[in-house]
């Protein structure tokens, strides 16, 4: 991928389920990052665990980035409770050494991001790409002075998994999310 740095993008999520949105974000990382891991959340330490199992989010995320070459799906979060994203951070290091690392995360995070476990030493060990999901602000002053921030200027793509889970429309996922929803009684 000529021109594309050699840099590594972590899109972290519920994905319950994967949708448009997400799609989305990926779209906006491609040009930027040479490799995207995609890290469905298992035991995230700032929510709580999602109702649909672990398989079958790790599996619609599979089927609907199958098409990129440059997004692999890890299901690193497994091995880890509760997964701080400086523990995923380091992790990633050692298998990418060298590398640049980001963490992609939506504007709702960023107003937070201050309140991260460890959030020194996470700057300290990569930026961050934010994602914007509504109207949520495009500052925080509370950040390190050592955190790296891009904001994508991408508009929002206006879709929640919250609401999509209360009013399942299948057209607002892949096509390869909706078979397996629908193979799987999942959300119907």
């Amino acid at each position: 991928m000529p021109g594309i740095p050699d840099a590594l993008a972590l899109f972290g999520g519920q994905f319950d389920p994967f949708h448009w949105g997400h799609a989305h974000v990926i779209q906006q990382l491609l040009p930027r990052f040479r490799h995207i891991v995609v890290l469905p959340s298992a035991h995230p330490p700032h929510r709580a665990a999602s109702e649909t199992p672990f398989h079958h989010r790790f599996a619609m995320v599979q089927h609907a980035t199958a098409q990129w070459s440059a997004v692999t799906v890890s299901d690193y979060d497994t091995q880890h409770t509760p997964s701080f994203a400086r523990h995923t951070v380091r992790h990633f290091h050692a298998q990418y050494p060298g590398i640049s690392i980001t963490l992609v995360i939506g504007s709702d995070q960023y107003a937070v991001l201050h309140t991260w476990h460890h959030i020194d030493t996470l700057c300290d060990l990569a930026q961050f790409f934010v994602v914007p999901r509504d109207t949520q602000p495009r500052t925080n002053p509370h950040l390190p002075a050592a955190a790296h921030i891009t904001h994508c200027t991408a508009p929002p793509y206006p879709l929640s998994a919250t609401e999509l889970r209360a009013d399942w429309q299948a057209t607002l996922v892949p096509p390869s999310v909706a078979d397996y929803c629908q193979a799987h009684g999942l959300y119907a």
